[in-house]
């Protein structure tokens, strides 16, 4: 069996790397500062204030003084706490897409099966909200928009601001809730600047330690507790804090690289694999406007193969599409972005980090190529 090298893997859209810094702060804060944040002895007080640094560390990251932080076990829980606070009844309606991640399209697949009208708006073919038809989807009795920032499977970046005014548009008391979990740390978020109510992150998409999601809410929003018990996180998610967690999530934003110098980084690397596949017949590539994010689809080869192909031959891993889905035959979004049937099967995600390198990059590339000739020649 061929070792990953760090900089060999391409799947940080599923999972990244933590840092050696995020560890020490979870190390540490396990081992001497493991105190119940809702006890009222001094150490715990301790630990609670820690907390408070930690939110005030991801708002500002978020440019988010207008709203609160909550924090959950993932970023699955964070959507699922702000879907199920949407106040529906049998006459409203969600406006949402095809392209959403699981915990966004199965949440409100579940409220679909309550009655409640789920509109999708198509998506543009890299994988975006398409907002100049969105407003054909929305009307007065559109109770929330819920669409995600950046496409975990194409990179396809959401014009959230205009379509969170198209929504409002049709109706002022519309909640407008984002999935930002592929977004924060690659792109500029600016949630102050944007009129949306709830935006949802992920720990471990950033070099923290997995376990930790943060859902951040604007104050007159009224949240609607998925977990009962000793009432933390202000009583919108009852249980013990992962308190190491959460300050190894605050040292990851701490650490994270400006946006503008990634932007100009991963769109060298993007370049590169562009170069390398230019005289690939048969392939389309899927690049939104993400750094981050190169995805392309091969016709007539399953992913599958091709993924296993380049770990256990050339000691590269890269994705199949959404992490949280892969072991699903149907890939809906490419789907939903029009791709071809005949290329539905064959999609292919690669996604940077900064473990990652121009030659290891030069590496993939070619090791990729060729194993679409050889699967070819079969």
């Amino acid at each position: 069996m061929i070792m990953i090298k760090d900089e060999n893997y391409f799947d940080n859209c599923a999972t990244t790397k933590p840092f050696t810094e995020t560890l020490k702060v979870f190390g540490e804060i396990s081992e001497n500062e493991y105190f119940n944040a809702s006890s009222l002895s001094d150490e715990s007080t301790k630990v609670f204030n820690k907390l408070t640094d930690a939110r005030k560390t991801i708002i500002h990251a978020l440019n988010g003084s207008s709203g609160n932080i909550i924090f959950t076990a993932s970023g699955t829980e964070a959507d699922n706490l702000a879907v199920r606070s949407i106040k529906s009844s049998a006459h409203c309606n969600i406006v949402s897409t095809e392209g959403e991640h699981p915990a966004i399209y199965n949440t409100l697949l579940s409220l679909k099966n309550k009655g409640v009208e789920i509109r999708y708006c198509p998506l543009k073919s890299d994988g975006s909200l398409n907002t100049d038809i969105l407003s054909e989807y929305a009307d007065g009795n559109t109770a929330a928009g819920v669409f995600m920032h950046v496409n975990n499977e194409t990179g396809g970046i959401s014009d959230i601001k205009k379509a969170a005014g198209i929504i409002r548009n049709k109706n002022p008391h519309a909640l407008l809730i984002c999935d930002g979990v592929q977004a924060f740390g690659k792109i500029p978020v600016n949630l102050d600047a944007w009129d949306i109510d709830i935006y949802t992150v992920s720990s471990h998409k950033i070099h923290a330690p997995k376990g930790v999601g943060a859902l951040w809410a604007k104050r007159n929003v009224n949240l609607s507790p998925l977990i009962f018990g000793g009432g933390q996180e202000n009583n919108l998610r009852s249980g013990t804090e992962n308190t190491a967690g959460i300050c190894a999530f605050a040292k990851a934003v701490e650490m994270l690289e400006p946006v503008n110098i990634l932007h100009e980084k991963y769109t060298l690397y993007k370049n590169q694999l562009s170069t390398t596949f230019s005289d690939i017949p048969d392939m389309i590539p899927l690049c939104g406007e993400a750094p981050n994010i190169y995805s392309v689809a091969f016709k007539g080869i399953k992913s599958e193969v091709i993924m296993h192909m380049l770990e256990n031959r050339y000691g590269y891993i890269v994705g199949i599409g959404s992490a949280c889905s892969s072991k699903h035959r149907t890939n809906r979004v490419i789907k939903a972005a029009g791709l071809p049937v005949s290329y539905h099967e064959g999609l292919i995600r690669i996604s940077f980090s900064p473990f990652n390198t121009a030659e290891s990059v030069k590496g993939l590339g070619q090791a990729l190529k060729n194993c679409i000739i050889n699967l070819r020649e079969k």
